[in-house]
């Protein structure tokens, strides 16, 4: 149990919440997350095109859960830049990924978006905080419940900046088996999808 109350961590910056984070505090983690909300909504601004804003806010959040596990203080850079780098190259690998897919869903629609959704403010408000930690929120239940160990440790290195080549080594598997706990994982962010 923490001896912090809600308003207290307002208080702190982001690395002394991150320190609260790896010591276990959930509710510092909810904390920083709502922090970095604003910034992914407005890289996924200026990122949209072939992919729709919110399921890029989404992948740029994976990145920021990937940034709190793999950061390492003292590196030389301070939390908020290395997350800001990781959810920018988590929704810039997003684009890329939409941008090559030339797979379409039965009856002909394309899979993703082809037009950007327009963004009516992009200094979100109360309505678009409460929005983004929903989903927020869903893709940590995602991550913390729904992923198998396998599907973690994939998601986590690649957005961590590794290829399938060197996960599939790394976690002594097929570069195949990779590619599938890939696409399972991008299957459970999205949500229940129709047979």
């Amino acid at each position: 149990m923490n001896p912090l109350s809600g308003n207290s961590y307002s208080g702190l910056s982001d690395d002394e919440l991150l320190r609260l984070v790896r010591s276990g505090d959930s509710e510092a983690r909810d904390r920083l997350i709502e922090r970095f909300i604003p910034a992914a909504r407005a890289q996924a601004h200026m990122l949209c095109g072939r992919m729709e804003a919110d399921d890029l806010v989404q992948e740029g959040m994976i990145g920021f859960l990937s940034a709190l596990e793999s950061y390492r203080e003292g590196s030389g850079a301070r939390f908020a830049t290395y997350a800001d780098t990781c959810m920018l190259n988590s929704m810039r690998t997003a684009v890329r990924t939409a941008a090559r897919s030339k797979r379409t869903a039965p009856g002909g629609e394309s899979p993703l978006a082809d037009g950007a959704q327009e963004l009516s403010d992009p200094i979100p408000g109360p309505e678009d905080s409460a929005i983004a930690a929903e989903g927020v929120q869903r893709i940590k239940e995602i991550i913390d419940q729904k992923l198998s160990g396998l599907e973690r440790n994939v998601v986590l290195l690649y957005l961590s900046g590794y290829g399938y080549h060197e996960i599939a080594q790394k976690l002594e598997v097929s570069v195949k088996t990779v590619d599938n706990a890939l696409m399972r994982v991008r299957r459970k962010l999205q949500g229940p999808q129709q047979s």
